[in-house]
């Protein structure tokens, strides 16, 4: 593996555009408030990709609490735009370019004069920055291939901007504080966890990543981003899902990777389904702290943000996953930075 290879550097950068981003927190938490949320008649999350799995976690606890929020992906959201975009909604945009496809349809297509279009980019000069009424810029600098840096910061940008509403942002600044130090010691060693995450991770037939609720999006994070940059057939899906048709490929040509907050019930379902997997022959590989079976490496998870952590850990297994399929991790054949066809 090349440490030079443009992925890896951008994985080595993201500690320090983390770092550099928080110094804007109290401008981003000043940004959440001028959005008003609470006052909102609907809040629409949509994006693509990895950009889109960035948003699941505040929609989920906009939904705990009552809001009328919907997440859905930016290519759904030109088929149904018209019944939800409404006067008084806020669209909240997420396009790392700020130039993907289907984000810039839906500027395209709807009638946003009544609307707030809150833009989250690392692309200041993009359509979606130029129609954005509030514009958060993720100043992850370039990036070459594989989301990375604009990842984490968008993860952190949903956490700082929308904090305010369930009067947090005093802990997610301190716990992002902690995340910044713990990925920085963690990409220190990089090479010896990828060395870990080789000696463990079995050679099966099949491979699939799952979890519930909001590590649940880190699951099918997981699997876009181990397929983009790994060129490996991996599926991301939620436990449940999983539960519903696919549990029959359990087996010994099975390997299934848990992401797991220790949060319940979720721990306990993950747990006993982990359970039944390994009973059956498959073999079961944990990222997170209670679980069974064997722990893929991650960043220290006392007070920081699991999700920041779980995205170290996949990244820690493209690489080695990538020597086993003969490619530089990272590496584009077929795929752009930008997708810009629908």
């Amino acid at each position: 593996m090349s440490v030079s290879s443009p992925y890896r550097l951008n994985v080595n950068e993201q500690a320090e555009k983390l770092a550099q981003f928080m110094v804007r927190a109290d401008d981003m938490h000043d940004l959440g408030r001028d959005l008003d949320v609470s006052k909102r008649t609907r809040i629409v999350f949509a994006g693509m990709g990895s950009s889109h799995f960035a948003s699941y976690e505040t929609w989920e606890s906009f939904s705990r609490i009552g809001l009328p929020a919907w997440w859905l992906p930016a290519s759904e959201l030109i088929d149904v735009g018209a019944g939800l975009l409404t006067p008084g909604t806020l669209l909240c945009l997420t396009s790392q370019s700020g130039e993907s496809a289907e984000v810039t349809q839906v500027l395209k297509e709807f009638d946003l004069s009544g609307i707030d279009v809150l833009g989250i980019t690392n692309n200041t000069q993009s359509n979606l920055a130029k129609h954005s009424n509030y514009l958060v810029d993720l100043k992850a600098g370039p990036e070459a291939t594989v989301s990375t840096k604009t990842y984490l910061n968008t993860l952190a940008s949903m956490k700082l901007v929308f904090s305010d509403v369930s009067n947090s942002y005093e802990s997610s600044r301190i716990s992002l504080l902690r995340t910044v130090d713990a990925i920085e010691k963690y990409i220190a060693k990089i090479d010896s966890q990828i060395d870990t995450a080789e000696s463990i991770f079995p050679y099966k037939k099949n491979y699939v990543c799952v979890g519930r609720g909001v590590a649940g999006a880190s699951a099918q994070t997981a699997g876009l981003i181990l397929k983009e940059a790994a060129k490996m057939s991996i599926e991301g899906t939620t436990s449940a899902s999983f539960r519903h048709g696919p549990i029959e490929i359990s087996g010994p040509d099975l390997s299934v990777t848990f992401f797991d907050h220790g949060t319940e019930p979720h721990n306990a379902l993950n747990i006993k389904l982990a359970s039944e997997l390994e009973s059956s022959g498959s073999s079961v590989t944990w990222i997170g702290d209670k679980g069974i079976g064997s722990k893929l490496p991650s960043p220290d998870r006392n007070g920081t943000d699991p999700r920041i952590c779980d995205t170290l850990s996949f990244q820690t297994l493209s690489f080695s996953l990538a020597a086993r399929t003969g490619v530089q991790a990272g590496s584009f054949a077929y795929a752009s930075k930008v997708t810009d066809t629908l």
